[in-house]
């Protein structure tokens, strides 16, 4: 089953199409170009975030059919045996429902009636809605809500709290959740081999990166590279930053471990550090919904 965000190969075809398979450039390119103060404008390269095993399966196949390679950022614990409880929620709330706004009305209910609910109507308003609605066009008025409480009202703790309380009331298991769900270390390989590039993007995933001490990060990024360059066997030099999330420290750290390149999760640019080096790690990307929207609405390509 379709989850929320995610698209087919065909609809993956079409964004290649729409884009021009020509102006894509290899990640090794964009790396070279970035380095030596290169990069125009017009060129272009694909990202994908979060170890998943579909974009594995369903959008590698399409790169082989274009001879085109990627950026895959990877977070490491979910090699390592331990299960991803975002991903496994976002299974959840995409895949036990008729509609998403049925798990929204379910969740929402509860925080009201929960000792966050203050907190909750006291962050929640327009101007916050708007704040990441303007970061992600896509999202609906409800899942700007449910990011906003999950992000800064909630804590990590409570609010897993809810979500397995939620899973365990319809009787599903972890395990079931978490079923092939994420690439193995065999895939990366597979990719590495086929000209693709592996990058950072934590070792846990945290999604507020920006409000853990430093070391903290610290460690969250030295394991992440750790574990791609035992396995890969490769210099790691890009990384793209967890749920957006990120700080002076993060950037600091980053260019510590050797990165060099560094994504944002879209367009909407507030940089932290104002200097050219710094900005290689701030950089800006377009969401693959909005290129299917762009598409659908028969806009212009010249402006990505």
């Amino acid at each position: 089953m379709r989850g929320q965000g995610s698209i087919s190969a065909e609809e993956f075809r079409q964004i290649i199409q729409y884009i021009g398979p020509e102006r894509i450039i290899t990640p090794y390119e964009w790396l070279g170009r970035l380095s030596s103060h290169q990069l125009k404008n017009e060129d272009i390269c694909l990202t994908f975030d979060d170890s998943l095993l579909c974009q594995f399966e369903v959008a590698l196949p399409v790169m082989e059919e274009y001879g085109i390679q990627a950026f895959w950022f990877i977070y490491s614990s979910v090699f390592e045996g331990f299960r991803s409880k975002f991903e496994m929620y976002r299974r959840f709330r995409c895949s036990y429902f008729d509609e998403i706004n049925e798990f929204y009305e379910l969740f929402f209910e509860k925080v009201d009636k929960s000792p966050f609910s203050n907190k909750a109507l006291t962050l929640i308003n327009e101007r916050s809605l708007n704040k990441v609605i303007s970061a992600a066009p896509f999202y609906s008025t409800e899942d700007a809500k449910f990011r906003i409480i999950r992000d800064q009202v909630l804590t990590p703790r409570s609010f897993e709290g809810f979500m397995d309380q939620i899973i365990q009331d319809y009787g599903i298991e972890e395990e079931d959740l978490g079923r092939h769900m994420w690439m193995t270390n065999e895939n990366l390989l597979e990719l590495r081999h086929l000209g693709h590039v592996i990058g950072l993007h934590s070792y846990s995933h945290p999604m507020v990166m920006a409000t853990l001490p430093y070391q903290d990060q610290w460690n969250e990024y030295r394991r992440n590279l750790h574990h791609i360059q035992k396995v890969c066997e490769s210099e790691v030099l890009s990384m793209a930053h967890p749920a957006d999330s990120y700080n002076h420290e993060t950037l600091e750290i980053l260019r510590k471990l050797g990165i060099i390149c560094g994504f944002r999760a879209n367009n909407y640019f507030t940089p932290q550090s104002s200097d050219y080096e710094s900005n290689n790690l701030e950089l800006n990307r377009e969401d693959h919904a909005n290129i299917l929207q762009m598409i659908t609405s028969g806009s212009q390509k010249g402006g990505m």
